[in-house]
């Protein structure tokens, strides 16, 4: 059984539709309470002697901190970049619940939780200034935007962005110069190496894997291709080929063929 399958089958309990953007809408309500009460967010903050008291939910509240705080001047550029960000995020759950199923999206989305969730608890241990906890949920928060953001690049790396409503640019651009920025902190900080590695496990579990099989892919085609342009007889001599029914792009000119996880290659009709 594929592991996307039993997912699908096994977790189906926890699939909410939309979570990503109803996280996104309930930030965006925290910051209009935020404009009128800016100590709302040590309400949320991770803190464990107050979850000893038992205010529970600071154990994962800190994704409720919005993408920007209303700042004690104009809210102009706040308000704006608060609306962008929550297009985006809705942008962002429209590809992945479509790539993935809202299943997996729901279970990619939670994991991130859970693992930035423990994080910042755990650097949070023993600590009681209120700044800095504040600050530790607001940091996890924007992993979180983040973790979400590498996996709508890797899905759809050709998706363009107009920054300033001119400049056309690939999301997969956007994303590299965002993981080269992270590694170069890491590079300064070497311990910073295991804290992103644990906001992004979730990420770096699924995108690693991938890549590895695209590089095999493009491998396999390339040498296909070799064979290809390489045959001198005369016989006929196929690119592609049906795993499963034999089918060429010879045998039928209208056919598509892909490279399945399994490294084998199928047409669209017996594609698992």
């Amino acid at each position: 059984m594929h592991i996307p399958t039993f997912l699908d089958q096994k977790f189906r309990w926890l699939t909410i539709p939309g979570l990503i953007r109803a996280i996104a809408s309930l930030q965006a309500v925290f910051f209009v309470v935020l404009i009128f009460n800016e100590d709302a967010a040590q309400m949320i903050s991770p803190n464990w002697e107050l979850i000893r008291e038992g205010q529970i939910w600071r154990i994962f509240s800190f994704i409720l901190y919005p993408p920007v705080f209303p700042s004690g001047g104009s809210l102009v550029f706040p308000v704006f970049w608060l609306l962008l960000s929550v297009w985006i995020a809705f942008l962002i759950s429209d590809v992945l619940e479509g790539a993935w199923g809202e299943t997996r999206t729901s279970l990619y989305v939670f994991s991130i939780i859970f693992c930035q969730g423990f994080l910042i608890h755990l650097v949070s241990f023993g600590l009681s200034d209120v700044d800095i906890l504040s600050g530790l949920g607001s940091f996890a928060g924007t992993g979180y935007h983040t973790a979400l953001f590498f996996a709508f690049a890797t899905i759809a790396p050709n998706y363009v962005f107009h920054i300033m409503l001119i400049l056309p640019v690939k999301v997969w651009i956007l994303a590299s110069i965002m993981g080269a920025l992270i590694f170069l902190q890491c590079l300064s900080t070497p311990l910073l190496f295991i804290v992103f590695g644990a906001i992004y496990f979730p990420y770096l579990i699924w995108a690693v894997p991938l890549l590895i099989r695209t590089v095999r892919t493009r491998k396999l085609v390339h040498k296909r291709r070799n064979k290809f342009v390489a045959a001198q007889s005369g016989a006929e001599y196929s690119l592609h080929r049906c795993k499963t029914c034999g089918k060429t792009e010879i045998t039928d000119s209208e056919a598509e063929f892909r490279v399945a996880v399994d490294e084998e290659e199928y047409c669209l009709d017996h594609l698992p």
